[in-house]
């Protein structure tokens, strides 16, 4: 057999077993969403139980709430593990809370303000409807578990379509949110 042959062949096994190891692994992929949304019940069984199962919460160190956008890059566990958040949300609406929410941490630039991260992809500008959903039940966990002032949650993400989300949503057991641009 010739060596150009043999690199062909080397070549073209890679490739397969390449392309079988990726349909494989998505098939496997455990955060996979399904086509249907979460149900809010549930979801709010989440969020309350990300926010305060296993946290010693210490309510008189929170005063605000600053949910803002970022990029995600590296995907979700080193957005989770690297940044000055609490809480994370995907660009799948999954979420997460940061090692510094269970040990209570508090930073320098946001003293007294729990950090929700929202990731946003390059591919689409905004938040997608299962961000928005979970954003909606982690403000909800927070608001139930630590006496914030109504007024606490800052939202800085696209302000056109906050505004839109804000509006459509008739739930009148929602704290207000302020948006800044």
């Amino acid at each position: 057999m010739d060596q150009r042959t043999r690199m062909i062949a080397v070549l073209s096994c890679l490739a397969v077993s390449m392309t079988g190891t990726a349909g494989l692994l998505a098939w496997m992929d455990p955060f996979a969403l399904s086509a249907e949304p979460i149900p809010e019940e549930q979801l709010m069984e989440l969020a309350r139980a990300t926010v305060a199962d296993a946290v010693a919460i210490a309510p008189s160190r929170w005063q605000n709430i600053s949910v803002f956008g970022a990029p995600q890059s590296g995907g979700f566990l080193s957005a989770v593990s690297g940044e000055e958040t609490h809480f994370v949300i995907d660009v799948s609406g999954r979420f997460t809370r940061a090692r510094s929410w269970v040990a209570q941490q508090i930073f320098d630039h946001s003293p007294s303000t729990v950090r929700i991260q929202v990731a946003q992809s390059s591919s689409h500008a905004g938040v997608s409807a299962p961000q928005w959903a979970s954003t909606r039940a982690l403000l909800r966990a927070l608001f139930e578990t630590i006496p914030f002032d109504p007024d606490a949650a800052i939202l800085n993400l696209d302000p056109e379509l906050n505004v839109r989300q804000a509006r459509s949503d008739p739930q009148p057991s929602r704290p207000p949110v302020y948006l800044a641009g």
